[in-house]
């Protein structure tokens, strides 16, 4: 499925060397097309694993403001 994401992927990974661009949308879109049932963003308390949680714990403040926790369940 077309979305902006999927544009800029072509414009950033082709003009600027970038791997890959994601946003919500186009993630949850190629999870459920994988066979995926569930896709959500999670806050790090969330997350059921003590070391993931430590993890981000971890992470400065301006981390958070390109990076969110998205899971996806089958």
């Amino acid at each position: 499925m077309p979305t902006p994401t999927r544009t800029l992927n072509c414009l950033a990974h082709i003009n600027y060397g970038h791997k890959f661009l994601l946003d919500f949308e186009t993630y949850t879109d190629l999870c459920l097309t994988n066979g995926f049932s569930r896709v959500e963003s999670v806050k790090p308390s969330d997350l059921d694993d003590p070391g993931l949680e430590r993890f981000f714990a971890e992470k400065e403040s301006h981390y958070w403001l390109e990076n969110e926790i998205w899971v996806a369940t089958k």
